[in-house]
């Protein structure tokens, strides 16, 4: 029978190295991901057809992620403006399937909110630049 899992084990990994080049790592103090694996469709109903046709076309990788801003963390500046792909691992269970993972190469956009009232929180958007896949043990 399958089992629900809470959210709160979920990880992000992301090379935030300079180049480019490193090992993802842990993305700290994120709250929130989600993954989008829509794939482009076009319809295809021709004279006769009882029904709408489609045809499929070229998946896609988009996504985005928030949380709180990590004053200790410089290596997250990294990712605004990067024109490198980055490795990245979205985990929705880190802990008790570590095994079970999204992997691709994406581009970053970045925004950081500092209101007068809250914390300082950290949203950005991400677009595959290879085909993403899941792996599961």
């Amino acid at each position: 029978m399958a089992t629900p899992r809470a959210g709160r084990n979920a990880a992000i990994y992301i090379d935030v190295s300079s180049a480019a080049n490193g090992s993802a790592v842990p993305i700290s103090l994120r709250n929130n991901w989600s993954l989008d694996q829509a794939t482009d469709r076009f319809e295809t109903t021709s004279f006769g057809d009882t029904t709408k046709t489609y045809t499929s076309g070229i998946p896609d990788v988009q996504g985005s992620f928030a949380g709180f801003w990590d004053a200790d963390d410089s290596n997250q500046y990294n990712l605004i403006g990067s024109s490198t792909a980055r490795k990245m691992y979205l985990y929705p269970d880190r802990l008790n399937n570590a095994g079970t993972y999204f992997f691709t190469t994406a581009f970053f956009d970045v925004s950081i909110e500092a209101p007068n009232d809250g914390v300082v929180t950290v949203s950005g958007n991400f677009g595959g630049a290879s085909a993403g896949s899941w792996v599961k043990p």
